[in-house]
């Protein structure tokens, strides 16, 4: 998703995080959770060109939580040999497989180091989880799609709706960030109230995996949503370093990886108190009567990383990102409307 050319390029070096930089800020997150689960997630480039080290972690971080920890990643997948995957099963990884839908597609984009499409030999591993280890497979591992062009969403849809071994898993889609403007618009202009309905009636919708992803999911939070007292105490609020903390490979630490050089501080809890309290204070500042006056409120999965650009929380990225989530869920609630006036079975697709 990432290249030179992009203005707001994350910062990559050949730096790499030592052991003890790890240890350290596992003994750290040790001290703050209070929690029955804790969770470790290993970032890239390619977390499996350093196996041995995943190893290292695993095994120190099991010893200090026991059996509260879980861990995942997001692989390019080319590198699950049959050990690794062994391993990654043993310790209940979650794997998310970047796989840009099918093989031409995919091929297009990510290319190996010697410039070779490297569908094949993802398609391979998968299909290896999926025939041995079938339970593993349903509950541990999912795909992510960059949606590259408009051009391909008859494509992707195909692809993700009948090949075998990616048809019945979560799959995920991100927008390219060079292009997101263009699929948002495509995606607002055609992905409408009456085309997502024609799909549902049609007992159609999974069948089309990116308009399920962007308004199915938001039908069920419709359908399951809670009421009265629940609702209002289910929302809160992602405070730093309590929800998540991310360690660099240099060591320091920041509240969110999403949001690039904000917030940087030491694996000190008390310099990450002082600092969560800065940063909570200025997003309260900035999004709280928005929020409070907002319909859309608690079907809203926004945070602060959402809004930010160039370092900074940015209004006019707020302004349009609300307005087109409350257009999305405005949606939804129609179709949702619809379905329990017309033919409530319906949503049982959901």
């Amino acid at each position: 998703m990432f290249d030179e050319n992009y203005e707001n390029e994350r910062e990559h070096s050949s730096f790499a995080m030592t052991k003890e930089i790890a240890f350290k800020a596992i003994d750290n997150y040790k001290s703050r959770v209070d929690s029955k689960e804790a969770y470790i997630v290993f970032y890239g480039g390619e977390p499996l060109l350093r196996y041995d080290f995943i190893q290292d972690i695993v095994k120190y971080a099991k010893n200090i939580f026991g059996s509260i920890v879980h861990f995942s990643f997001t692989t390019n997948g080319i590198y699950l040999t049959k050990e690794k995957i062994e391993f990654l099963k043993d310790n209940n990884f979650l794997i998310t497989i970047s796989l840009d839908g099918n093989e031409k597609i995919h091929n297009k984009y990510r290319l190996d180091k010697n410039n070779i499409g490297s569908f094949a030999p993802i398609m391979q591993n998968i299909e290896y989880i999926y025939n041995n280890y079938q339970e593993y497979y349903k509950k541990f591992i999912q795909i992510n799609c960059v949606v590259n062009s408009s051009e391909d969403f008859n494509e992707l849809n195909q692809f993700f709706s009948t090949n075998k071994f990616v048809k019945d898993i979560d799959i995920r889609f991100a927008n390219q960030l060079q292009n997101t403007y263009e699929l948002s618009s495509y995606i607002k202009k055609n992905f409408t109230k009456k085309s997502i309905l024609v799909l549902i009636k049609s007992n159609n919708f999974k069948n089309h995996p990116l308009e399920y992803r962007y308004y199915g999911e938001l039908i069920k939070k419709i359908k399951y949503r809670l009421l009265g007292d629940e609702a209002k105490n289910r929302k809160g609020k992602c405070i730093p370093f309590a929800k998540r903390t991310y360690i660099r490979a240099d060591g320091k630490a920041q509240f969110c990886e999403r949001v690039e050089n904000m917030g940087l501080t030491s694996i000190d809890t008390e310099e990450m108190k002082k600092t969560a309290d800065f940063y909570l204070k200025e997003y309260q500042d900035f999004i709280e009567k928005k929020c409070n006056s907002c319909f859309a409120y608690n079907y809203c999965e926004m945070c602060y990383a959402s809004f930010v650009k160039n370092n900074e929380l940015n209004k006019e990225i707020a302004d349009i990102k609300c307005s087109n989530f409350q257009n999305e869920i405005k949606i939804a609630f129609e179709i949702y409307i619809d379905l329990m006036e017309t033919d409530e079975k319906l949503l049982e697709q959901f």
